[in-house]
């Protein structure tokens, strides 16, 4: 390793123990605004007992923002020292007002700089997602679609053939985690640590604020760095000799959005965690709610057509993303109330995409809302850019088992992720009842199915 390598590495990791201690001070400095408005009894919005890293919110969140919409349009937590936006319009709202709520300080919790297109502002966002977008061109998307078939088609072929299996393990998780490694062309032989990584990354993201989640965020930084150290010579290769992989088209000369080799890595990394999270959280959701609901799935095997509406009402009904985190640049109006100047937003998707008074009924799923204007995706420049690839896996994966499966029955029980931001399960196991069989649709559990 030559001395200009050492030395880049050296400033990498530096940059990285700079994160974690500017996240830690921006979770101190918003507590001691909290405290400082309890003391000196300054106004703020009405003040909620609504806790995103409460046990019980993470389990079921649902009750929690039913209490959000029973007053204002925001809210503060003094708990967590932030502002929350639960309805629909100001939500709406909120994504399109870049230069008032900025991304700059990350969308997590924590408030940190990093070198990706997430957690940046224009112009340098624009730069990066002039850069990203070369792998979603419709050509580039034409490409990694022969990819998504092949590697559904073999999961889903296999889960058919054992009947019972756990969704998450066989299906949600190594479906958009292969897809990635191809993607990058990582070679076959690294895949497996490759994603052992990643998962260490993602588990991290959006740890709880307490000793865990700090020890999550350590094991997440040793993580980042072999991650880097693996990938930083891929890079170097594939500007020498680029290939139709996506690090070599983040890669590719473009002027002056050329990326470097730690924006091409920061990235990469942001494209694993972003598109694998989002998709096995809706996979995992969307089998949860065909099984709870037989009536659904039976329709579904009747027309087809309506697995795109199918796609769309679970994204609404259960958002994978449950919120993102912005920083008001200057003092932001919210109805009747004004969130000050360096605050930290809470924006709330899934509860905007629950709102009574923008979905009628809305904590079931209905086959035949077709919500097209849900913020599941978010909105606005940052706009998930692999919201049609994500679509794609999952349309594919329904495509081929429908005509295969008759039933989708719970085998067991199931949970949740234990996670703020994400919402997904960790567990689902189910058995898959062939077609042909003669076998009848399993009652509806109690409760309210379909809804969490």
């Amino acid at each position: 390793m030559d001395q200009t390598d050492l030395m880049r590495r050296l400033r990498f990791r530096a940059s990285l123990a700079k994160i974690g201690t500017d996240g830690l001070v921006g979770v101190v400095r918003d507590r001691a605004t909290a405290y400082r408005y309890a003391v000196t009894r300054r106004a703020t919005a009405p003040l909620t007992d609504f806790d995103p890293f409460a046990s019980t919110t993470m389990r079921d969140p649902y009750p929690g923002y039913r209490t959000l919409f029973s007053g204002p349009k925001v809210w503060y937590s003094r708990k967590r020292g932030i502002w929350i936006i639960p309805a629909y319009d100001e939500v709406w709202q909120a994504l399109r007002d870049d230069e008032a709520l900025s991304s700059a300080e990350s969308q997590a919790r924590f408030r940190v700089h990093l070198q990706t297109m997430n957690a940046t502002d224009p112009p340098v966002h624009t730069r990066l997602r002039r850069s990203v977008s070369r792998a979603f061109t419709p050509r580039a998307m034409k490409s990694w679609e022969v990819n998504i078939n092949r590697v559904a088609d073999e999961l889903v072929d296999a889960m058919i053939r054992r009947r019972r299996v756990d969704i998450v393990a066989d299906l949600a998780k190594p479906l958009p985690n292969r897809l990635i490694a191809m993607m990058l062309a990582i070679p076959e032989e690294d895949r497996h640590q490759f994603l052992e990584w990643a998962d260490t990354i993602n588990e991290a993201a959006f740890a709880p604020l307490n000793l865990r989640g700090m020890v999550m965020n350590m094991r997440s930084s040793q993580a980042v760095i072999a991650m880097h150290r693996s990938l930083d010579p891929m890079i170097k290769a594939r500007r020498a000799a680029p290939g139709d992989d996506l690090i070599s088209m983040l890669a590719a000369p473009s002027g002056a959005d050329t990326l470097s080799d730690d924006e091409v890595f920061w990235t990469a990394s942001m494209l694993v965690g972003a598109g694998s999270e989002t998709t096995m959280n809706l996979i995992s959701g969307l089998f949860l709610t065909l099984a709870q609901r037989p009536d659904v799935y039976a329709r579904l095997r009747e027309q087809p057509d309506l697995i795109p509406a199918a796609i769309e009402e679970q994204l609404r009904l259960v958002s994978p993303v449950q919120g993102f985190y912005r920083t008001a640049t200057r003092d932001y109006r919210v109805g009747e109330y004004t969130i000050p100047a360096r605050a930290r937003v809470l924006v709330l998707y899934a509860s905007a995409n629950r709102d009574p008074l923008h979905y009628p009924d809305p904590d079931t799923f209905d086959l035949d809302r077709r919500p097209t204007d849900h913020v599941a995706f978010g909105g606005g420049a940052h706009y998930c850019l692999g919201t049609h690839l994500t679509r794609i896996e999952v349309s594919r994966v329904l495509t081929q088992l429908i005509p295969h499966v008759e039933t989708i029955r719970l085998d067991g029980p199931h949970s949740y992720l234990v996670n703020a931001t994400m919402r997904g399960l960790d567990h689902l196991p189910v058995e898959l009842v062939p077609a042909g069989t003669g076998a009848g649709p399993s009652p509806t559990p109690s409760g309210n199915a379909g809804t969490r």
